[in-house]
């Protein structure tokens, strides 16, 4: 899971990108791909979540008599909503730590360039570029606003739906798919 470092933009006899994408993320952009990151890059996590309540709510309605049902349910919505919370609250508490620490990072342009066989990203204030090669990412997350890239699984990117054109979304999107196969998810 390397990146490939490129020095130069459009070097000579390199072929032209399939696609070209500039972004910027703001603070409401880094908000929401916490939540994402949390809740949807792992199918198991909401799942587990309800599993721990259930558990913590059979716990505290069972007597020698039998589960007390409505106890059962009384106590498993409490749980689910302490269980959320709580993610909840890490997910925010990360999103200040990063506001602090990242502040002029947020409104920086991104620029993107699909090829059929890469990706390749840079900050239009600098000339360095990365190259990822499809078959090296983790993971790509499509949701309804974005477009999450996972170099690794710890570490992603994402672009915002907003910065392409429905038929580019569409053509990306296409591409990405072929190229990702089953790393390639919807949430």
């Amino acid at each position: 899971h390397t990146m490939d470092a490129e020095n130069k933009k459009g070097s000579a006899g390199q072929e032209a990108p399939v696609l070209t994408v500039t972004t910027q993320m703001e603070r409401k952009d880094y908000r929401r791909f916490l939540y994402l990151a949390t809740f949807c890059r792992n199918r198991i996590i909401i799942p587990l979540l309800f599993v721990v309540s259930a558990i913590g709510a059979l716990a505290v309605s069972y007597s020698e008599g039998g589960v007390h049902w409505s106890g059962f349910i009384g106590a498993f919505g409490i749980y689910c909503v302490l269980c959320f919370g709580a993610v909840a609250l890490m997910v925010e508490f990360r999103n200040r730590q990063h506001a602090k620490t990242e502040g002029g990072s947020f409104g920086q342009k991104q620029v993107y360039e699909f090829y059929g066989d890469r990706l390749v990203t840079y900050a239009d204030s600098t000339p360095e570029r990365a190259a990822l090669r499809y078959e090296q990412m983790y993971r790509v997350l499509e949701s309804r606003r974005y477009l999450v890239f996972y170099c690794m699984a710890n570490l992603a990117f994402l672009l915002r739906r907003e910065d392409v054109t429905g038929e580019e979304w569409r053509q990306l999107t296409q591409l990405l798919q072929q190229a990702m196969g089953k790393r390639y998810r919807r949430v």
